[in-house]
């Protein structure tokens, strides 16, 4: 073990000594490649602890709309009477208002009626497509439920095109209750 230390001692100071520019780029490119893994690793590494917390606040909004849809909670025409009134234009420049209010921008907006004669409240669902970071997903999401405590997020689906794209492209779903006239 020792005789094969200075064997590549006695070599590698030979190429330095023949070849010095070829060794320090060598050097230097050995160094950006170990800071560049570990960037990406610590890019994914937040990546992942931002999505598991937007997952987390998803699974409990939906445990609670899943409940409502299924009637599993006992939601009273009380209650429904302190819903707004439905109007598509009202809400949609309402909506469109808090997403650009806190900086994300908006791709595509879908915007679907469900009326169940059954409920006493109108469901009104809404998609979003969207290509941005978590910090501004997430200011959007506290905007709306600031603002707008009527309607609820039911599903996030977020990608990246590679780990080191910086804007994500998601998808949020989202319902909206209306008291029935």
């Amino acid at each position: 073990m020792l005789n094969l230390l200075s064997v590549s001692r006695f070599y590698l100071a030979a190429l330095w000594r023949g070849h010095p520019a070829l060794c320090a780029s060598a050097v230097v490119s050995l160094v950006l490649a170990i800071s560049s893994i570990t960037a990406l690793a610590v890019v994914t590494r937040r990546g992942q602890f931002e999505a598991d917390q937007l997952a987390n606040l998803l699974a409990a909004k939906k445990v609670a709309t899943t409940q409502v849809a299924q009637g599993l909670v006992d939601v009273t025409r009380s209650q429904v009477e302190q819903l707004p009134t439905f109007s598509s234009k009202e809400f949609a420049a309402q909506f469109y208002e808090t997403a650009t209010g806190v900086g994300l921008p908006v791709d595509e907006v879908n915007y679907a009626l469900e009326s169940n004669i059954n409920q006493f409240y109108l469901r009104y669902r809404v998609t979003l497509t969207v290509k941005t970071r978590y910090p501004e997903i997430r200011k959007f999401i506290a905007a709306l439920a600031a603002g707008m405590p009527h309607v609820t997020l039911d599903n996030i689906q977020c990608g990246r095109e590679n780990a080191a794209a910086l804007p994500l492209s998601c998808q949020l779903a989202f319902s909206a209750f209306f008291a029935r006239k």
